[in-house]
């Protein structure tokens, strides 16, 4: 059977990440456990802006993600002085619930790479994209179906998506930094970040219960654009 134009790109972007890590590992020992997930995080990235790319997407869509990423990012710079307490991860979800997986995907990959220009780029860029990239799409399927929102569920959601992304970027610490990689040295990581972990839980949290009706209601009436 042949091959679709997208399943060509999906497997041209597998095939170079392969490659990549083979050249990385020549004998696929003593891996590079940092530099490989990163290559498998940026992977899942630019498979998931294939997807997007190829959709025919109307331009209201194509605006109104710009703007809500724009407005997550800013979020985001505002609050930088307040470690780890920001609006973000909350704008994001709230983004998944209302328009879709897809939509929160994507706002979370946005906000996260245009936040950075100001704020650095590095590293960890891929991860924080793909993490709360992850926290749109979870927020997504609880509202998937739904015309209305679920308060309580949104709101325990949000706390534990600040815990869910912290340990995104403990795991990518771990795997880049950390020797020897043991369960010890995992925990360490984890204990080390745990305040900040909290407080980023504690924010989205704050967020949900006072901006979370207010943002849905105001989302929910350009869903027929989406």
């Amino acid at each position: 059977m042949e091959l679709s134009k997208l399943n060509i790109k999906y497997l041209v972007v597998i095939v170079l990440m392969l490659v990549t890590l083979k050249f990385i590992n020549p004998s696929w020992t003593n891996i590079n456990w940092g530099i490989s997930t990163t290559i498998l995080a940026v992977t899942i990235l630019i498979l998931v802006l294939i997807s997007f790319e190829t959709q025919k997407l109307s331009i209201n869509y194509l605006v109104l993600i710009a703007t809500v990423s724009s407005f997550a990012a800013i979020g985001r710079i505002i609050f930088m002085g307040i470690a780890n307490f920001q609006p973000t991860t909350f704008i994001v979800m709230i983004v998944g619930y209302t328009w879709g997986s897809q939509a929160g995907f994507i706002v979370g990959m946005v906000s996260a790479f245009v936040s950075n220009l100001y704020l650095g780029q590095g590293p960890w860029t891929p991860w924080q994209m793909l993490g709360w990239g992850l926290c749109g799409l979870l927020a997504g399927l609880l509202g998937k179906g739904q015309n209305s929102l679920r308060f309580l569920p949104f709101v325990i959601l949000a706390g534990l998506c600040g815990l869910f992304f912290g340990s995104i970027m403990n795991i990518w610490h771990w795997l880049a930094f950390t020797f020897p990689l043991n369960w010890k040295t995992l925990i360490a990581v984890c204990a080390t970040s745990l305040t900040f972990d909290v407080v980023h839980a504690v924010g989205n949290l704050v967020f949900a219960f006072i901006l979370g009706k207010p943002f849905y209601i105001v989302l929910k009436r350009y869903r027929k654009f989406v």
